[in-house]
């Protein structure tokens, strides 16, 4: 059904994942593609709980990021589902356990976060790029978006240093350059970043107590709501024209 929109989100079990498929299933005709490490688990299996809006579903597929062959795989498994088609994908699996200064990174840790944070949303793309050109086909209006971080802006380094997310923030600034690329090199699409602000995931609560605080700042239903809102807005003429980087709250970022 051409008015139909379906949507995958990859992390979306936890976190803002969950907050984006929550969010998404409460619309009318959606249909989500829930992607997770592992499709047992009782967080994965939970998904088929979470309430949905008339005509609208959740499916739950396998994508490991760290994997070479999840994200082709899950496409096929999309593709057997009846799914010719996506309109909206949303890169939002990523790690950040790594507090260091830059003179103390470990070169393995690095390789990981680089490994999942980076080249994970790169074989991402790759893989649903047929099914988002279809889309664009049939809407013109297709959306790749990866969420993002300000600890990966170069030009507030300064302001973010106490956060010692230099390898975390180094890796999604690569990710960010990527996105970037995408967009001009497809004239067909609208790929952006966005932060989630300092939610109230397990990453972001984790970061909280390292600094004497119970919990971070922004509710994930705010956050997820909010990024949402900035994927509905997005067009190429303002990814192109703000740098395809927002905040949650929809305020411009700088790489």
């Amino acid at each position: 059904m051409a008015d139909r929109t379906t949507v995958l989100i990859t992390g979306a079990n936890r976190g803002i994942g969950r907050g984006l498929t929550e969010a998404y299933l409460s619309r009318p005709d959606h249909t989500v593609i829930a992607a997770v490490r592992d499709p047992s688990s009782a967080t994965a299996q939970s998904l088929h709980s979470v309430p949905a809006a008339p005509r609208s579903k959740v499916h739950v597929i396998k994508i490991d990021s760290a994997s070479d062959k999840d994200a082709a795989e899950a496409i096929r498994t999309v593709q057997d589902l009846g799914i010719r088609h996506l309109d909206v994908v949303i890169a939002n699996a990523g790690i950040a356990e790594v507090f260091e200064t830059v003179d103390q990174i470990n070169p393995d840790k690095f390789r990981t976060l680089f490994e999942v944070n980076t080249l994970g949303p790169v074989k991402l793309f790759g893989a649903v790029f047929p099914l988002l050109k279809a889309a664009a086909e049939i809407k013109g209006v297709v959306k790749y978006a990866a969420i993002g971080t300000v600890a990966a802006s170069t030009a507030n380094v300064e302001a973010n240093k106490a956060t010692m997310l230099g390898s975390y923030g180094a890796s999604k600034a690569a990710l960010s350059h990527l996105v970037r690329r995408a967009q001009f090199e497809n004239d067909w699409l609208t790929a952006v970043v966005v932060s989630p602000g300092w939610a109230q995931t397990d990453m972001g609560n984790a970061g909280a107590r390292l600094f004497g605080m119970e919990k971070a700042v922004v509710p994930v239903k705010d956050s997820a709501e909010g990024i949402i809102k900035v994927l509905d807005n997005a067009t190429r003429e303002t990814a192109a024209g703000a740098g395809g980087f927002w905040e949650y709250d929809g305020t411009p970022l700088t790489y």
